[in-house]
């Protein structure tokens, strides 16, 4: 019996899209948090969603820290632009693949919250904004 085609991780495509734009330097934008925070960071993670089995809709959060709140909000709203333009017909390269989503929704446009470390410390500016990206689920046999 063959496997299906791997799946596409919404972060992973999220990621990739925002790169190439620069809105943040490359290497400053992940799925984890690094040890040491470079300042502007955005992390993009998976906080909600479900599938269909031919439609997963993943709700994708992007964090954007910086080192004051007008750069957090400036690089936060570039982001949300970008994000907003982010349709259909836009292909994107993920691991050396093609790819592309059904659509992109806003759920929360950037607001702002600060943010703590785990164990208290230092409280850091950061915008918050949530997309439901939806993509295509490989074939499933029997469905």
């Amino acid at each position: 019996m063959t496997s299906p085609a791997p799946e596409l991780d919404a972060e992973d495509f999220v990621i990739a899209y925002l790169t190439p734009l620069n809105i943040i330097p490359a290497g400053q934008i992940a799925a984890r948090m690094p040890a040491q925070l470079p300042l502007p960071f955005m992390l993009v993670q998976r906080v909600a969603g479900g599938d269909d089995r031919v439609v997963d809709r993943a709700t994708v959060q992007l964090d954007t820290f910086a080192a004051d709140q007008t750069t957090a909000s400036t690089t936060a709203r570039a982001v949300h632009h970008a994000m907003r333009q982010l349709h259909a017909k836009t292909v994107v390269t993920v691991d050396g693949n093609p790819w592309n989503i059904y659509a992109c929704s806003v759920e929360q446009t950037p607001i702002y919250l600060q943010w703590e470390a785990s164990g208290g410390g230092a409280v850091m500016d950061r915008y918050v904004a949530r997309y439901v990206i939806d993509i295509r689920l490989p074939s499933i046999q029997g469905y």
